[in-house]
């Protein structure tokens, strides 16, 4: 795994207008997993390390549905003074468990969102530090739903299957806590590690088996989407009653990380007691990086603070930083037989093999769609005489990257190996479709199921058109409308006798890759002339993020024309959130209908067909929005939408074959 830089899944911030977005925790009630089918045959579904076939996906499936609905109730939202996170209740007294980041420190008032936006009263009580862990009450006396907590002798161990729900990015009114499955990687008696993604706002939140019972609470990730760290269950069971006083409690190992250093177990480390091997080079490692004496004798609490791994939580929770990670070299030496195997991961290659059988119907339907051999996105055949949906704005953005303003170079490469001239036939912005037609007859037409409504836990399965489908995910939140963000063109700007001076540039900001620079002038926004900041901002306004935005600017009193894509704002000045997601969209909001998914997509597997475990074709892949979730267009609205494309479409083609030869 290397040296993955950790952080706090810590509350997220939407910088506009600089509020802050709330986030949301999860709670869960004991379900029994069986369907009324084999018990034996269902029950080994959960435990082997590889699903056998679509029977065993599929108790998995009706496992994460059944308890879905609950746990999507069951969660609260906690905010304390202006940071926002997550928390889950545990008792019908009112206890929320959370992370040790998130309370602060004991005695403070916080106000707890339920799941249908009602708001309670409480107060944070103890924390334990060492492990993130956390807690609170609800002051308001009465009986809450509430989960329990997984039993010790039923502690999660790698290849468990299990889910992580909370409010990743913000509570958001219209939209339940979004649910997503993967399995557990690694766990010992102070830290789990899953594949569930988690991001920031979902401090707190829980992690559950399929029984819906808390295995652990959400505390920190890294940049690899596989590394979601979690607080143990356990270490709450084991200091209880000392938070529940509202104490500070210190429960952890040493350095359970540092000790596997110590192999005669003297409580120091000296290299020379290190036998050769890959323990060695981990420590060389460390010793470089900190700058220590590889020579010197360590003892372990000593080297402990030297390198970072002792720390106090803050009097405040500071919203700029992550929350310092108290074992950041854990995944590094995890003994192999206490993690599973890559391949076994919810989308590594074993698992998503599994899944074959679900896209073998929708692959020949799927067409990679290239600009001068270029992959550009996916796409979707829809009709046997060459007709073809695919994500609007990629076509639009590969254009504007590749400094060309004709379509007539697109090329979608079938299944079978054939390389079609692609001409765009139509677009509809407002859901970022677009319809492209290949001069082409008996083509293998997608088969649509109409009024299609996938339950939460659902596996959604995203074809590429090769055996192995591009990902697997499960419905996270039912279909809904995403609000429109603010889009950005990426530069600072001061005020210019001849229009707005650009005064800084942001790194791979839409600006940077249209080539602007530090002393620019904007003059023009496509027709619109700009006199001031605030006609700058009006004129920008008009544009969706991802939208190519032709701008007029004079560089050394010359003229010139750029056309900048437009980005997010905290893509474009706060990079290192996206670092932590991975490539994502460049329109990923303001779609009027879309089912969101936990799929881990790259922005040019969009276009193509997502399906069920019976390989009917639910929806489009629309965009990868961030680290938890991928939209995807619902087929009722992507058949709306085409229908509309092609009827205008054919009456161009019919006035233009009736004109006079």
């Amino acid at each position: 795994m290397g040296n993955p830089r950790m952080r706090a899944a810590r509350p997220a911030t939407r910088f506009m207008l600089l509020s802050v977005s709330m986030f949301t925790a999860v709670i869960v009630t004991a379900n029994a997993v069986g369907t009324g089918g084999d018990e034996s045959v269902e029950a080994s579904a959960f435990t082997r390390t590889v699903p056998r076939n679509t029977a065993d996906l599929r108790a998995i499936q009706d496992a994460a549905a059944r308890v879905a609905d609950h746990l999507t109730r069951c969660t609260v939202g906690i905010q304390l003074g202006p940071a926002h996170a997550s928390g889950v209740i545990v008792s019908k007294d009112g206890y929320v468990l959370t992370a040790a980041h998130v309370v602060a420190r004991p005695g403070l008032a916080v106000q707890i969102r339920l799941w249908n936006g009602r708001q309670v009263a409480g107060r944070t009580l103890g924390m334990n530090p060492d492990v993130d862990g956390g807690l609170i009450r609800i002051t308001s006396r009465r009986t809450w739903s509430h989960v329990p907590l997984v039993p010790r002798s039923e502690a999660p161990k790698p290849g468990d299957w299990c889910l992580a729900l909370g409010h990743p990015g913000g509570y958001h009114p219209d939209r339940s806590a979004p649910v997503r499955l993967g399995r557990v990687i690694s766990a010992d008696d102070y830290v789990i590690r899953s594949d569930c993604p988690i991001q920031g706002g979902d401090s707190g939140g829980a992690l559950f088996d399929l029984e819906g019972r808390v295995t652990g609470i959400h505390s920190r990730i890294s940049e690899d989407l596989t590394v979601n760290l979690h607080v143990p269950s356990a270490t709450f069971q084991d200091t209880w009653d000392q938070l529940k006083a509202a104490r500070v409690t210190r429960h952890a190992a040493p350095s359970r990380f540092l000790a596997l250093f110590d192999t005669n177990h003297d409580g120091t480390i000296e290299r020379s007691e290190i036998p050769v091997g890959p323990f060695r080079k981990a420590f060389d490692r460390i010793a470089a990086d900190f700058n220590l004496d590889p020579n010197e004798s360590f003892a372990i609490e000593e080297l402990r603070g030297r390198i970072g791994l002792a720390v106090d939580l803050p009097d405040r929770l500071d919203l700029r930083n992550p929350f310092p990670l108290p074992d950041r070299f854990l995944g590094d030496i995890m003994p192999r037989d206490n993690i599973l195997s890559p391949n076994r991961f919810v989308r590594g290659a074993d698992v998503r093999s599994v899944f074959g059988d679900a896209v073998k119907r929708a692959n020949p339907s799927v067409v990679r769609i290239e600009l001068d051999e270029d992959p550009v996105v996916l796409g979707t055949i829809i009709s046997s005489d060459g007709w073809v949906v695919t994500k609007a704005s990629a076509l639009a953005n590969a254009l504007v990257d590749a400094d060309s303003g004709s379509d007539d170079r697109f090329v979608c490469r079938l299944t079978d190996g054939r390389r079609l001239a692609a001409e765009q036939a139509g677009s509809d912005t407002k859901h970022d479709l677009a319809l492209l037609h290949v001069d082409a007859r008996n083509l293998p037409a997608v088969e649509w199921i109409r009024n299609a409504n996938p339950k939460i836990g659902t596996w959604l399965i995203s074809s590429s058109g090769t055996p192995r489908p591009a990902s697997v995910g499960v419905v996270s939140v039912l279909p809904r409308a995403i609000s429109r963000s603010r889009g950005v063109l990426g530069i600072h700007i001061g005020e210019h006798s001849q229009g707005v001076l650009v005064t800084g540039i942001a790194d791979d900001s839409g600006a940077e890759r249209a080539g602007l620079t530090r002393g620019d002038v904007v003059t023009h926004v496509k027709e619109r002339a700009v006199h001031s900041i605030q006609q700058l901002q009006a004129a920008i306004r008009r544009f969706r993020v991802g939208d190519a935005v032709e701008l007029t600017v004079l560089r050394d009193a010359k003229p010139q024309e750029r056309t900048v894509v437009l980005g997010m704002y905290r893509d474009a000045f706060f990079r290192d959130d996206e670092q932590l997601a991975g490539p994502l969209s460049r329109r990923r909001d303001d779609f009027p209908d879309v089912i969101q998914h936990d799929s881990v997509l790259r922005p040019e597997q969009c276009g193509g067909p997502v399906v069920d475990l019976d390989g009917r074709v639910l929806g489009i892949n629309i965009a990868r929005a961030d680290r938890t979730a991928s939209y995807a267009v619902p087929t009722r609205t992507v058949e709306k939408v085409v229908a509309t494309l092609r009827a205008a479409s054919k009456r161009d083609v019919t006035e233009t074959d009736a004109a006079p030869k």
